[in-house]
């Protein structure tokens, strides 16, 4: 069956720029809560490497490696956050970590998209 909008298959490259965007906002977002005055040092830690990752994906700068990053990250919270006193940098819900999970399986598969160091040439 034919497209709908075969034009816009040219701006294949934009999506994948969104969606680095919107979870490097999101990742960025949860890092800096882990620097607040009662968060621990492990918070801290994974704050920091929380804003790492989302620095990474704003300059799409190792991209892919950023997302595996993401998505070991989200899996660790998702560990840690019943034994310890993770609440102020973890997903508020089990369906936004999914989303976020999801994002980063689709950057590490799809690439950083357009305005990206590592764009391939």
């Amino acid at each position: 069956m034919p497209s709908l909008f075969p034009e816009f298959y040219s701006y294949a490259l934009i999506a994948p720029f969104l969606l680095r965007i919107v979870l490097a906002v999101a990742f960025i977002k949860y890092g800096a809560k882990g620097f607040g005055e009662t968060s621990s040092l492990l918070s801290k830690t994974i704050g920091g490497i929380m804003l790492a990752s989302g620095a990474l994906l704003v300059l799409g700068l190792f991209t892919q490696a950023a997302a595996l990053g993401i998505m070991a990250l989200l899996a660790l919270i998702k560990i840690l956050k019943s034994k310890t006193s993770m609440a102020n940098i973890a997903p508020e819900s089990k369906m936004l970590t999914a989303f976020m999970a999801t994002i980063a399986i689709a950057i590490f598969l799809l690439g950083p998209g357009i305005f990206s160091f590592d764009l391939p040439l």
